[in-house]
């Protein structure tokens, strides 16, 4: 019996190992902190509405390929370029799109995200896929109570990110998995514990 509990130990070390090593090279994203969009206006900041609205919606398979490479660490920071600072990571992607003739719009489109839990103070930033020249851009963010706000030339995949996400700063591993990791760890421990009272 000894020797069970050992060996299963052991595979949940071996587990909570593993998936702390692919998190860390491929940050985890925060779902749910972008949900709407709070105002769009045009070059001559008019308020865009009518037959041509800008909405925000959860990413489908379409640009799989894309946001697979954006999630990487090391491509996330390539991307940024300049605008990269230390403690970035993904806190949402979303696909953004305008419903209706987007030729009836006045480009540039300056968009407020509705963004949970975001603060004026935040640092974050925008990423861009630009489908035309099939290429990621920064997009110049602001952040504000609840929102995050850019300027677009043109709409499609939307990645934003903000410094001090909830995440390991050393691993990028999401805290909850952390937690799941030590709880499993733990659980274990009793276990060895309750069979030597034995």
């Amino acid at each position: 019996m000894k020797k069970r509990v050992i060996a299963l130990f052991s595979a949940a070390l071996l587990v909570v190992g593993m998936a702390m090593t692919v998190s860390a090279a491929n940050p985890s994203v925060i779902a749910g902190v972008v949900t709407d969009i709070d105002k769009a206006t045009d070059k001559n900041n008019a308020e865009i509405k009518g037959d041509a609205k800008i909405v925000v919606k959860n990413m489908t398979d379409k640009y799989a390929t894309e946001i697979a490479y954006i999630k990487n660490a090391d491509n996330l920071k390539k991307e940024l370029g300049s605008a990269y600072k230390d403690g970035m990571a993904i806190i949402d992607t979303k696909e953004v799109l305008v419903v209706g003739d987007a030729k009836l719009i006045d480009w540039p489109a300056t968009i407020t995200f509705t963004a949970k839990g975001i603060k004026a103070t935040d640092e974050v930033a925008i990423l861009h896929y630009d489908v035309t020249n099939k290429a990621w851009e920064v997009i110049k963010a602001t952040a504000g109570d609840g929102t995050v706000t850019g300027t677009f030339n043109s709409l499609s995949p939307v990645v934003f990110v903000k410094v001090g996400a909830a995440t390991s700063p050393t691993t990028g591993e999401p805290i909850s998995l952390m937690v799941a990791g030590a709880a499993v760890v733990a659980g274990a421990l009793g276990t060895i514990a309750s069979k030597k009272r034995k």
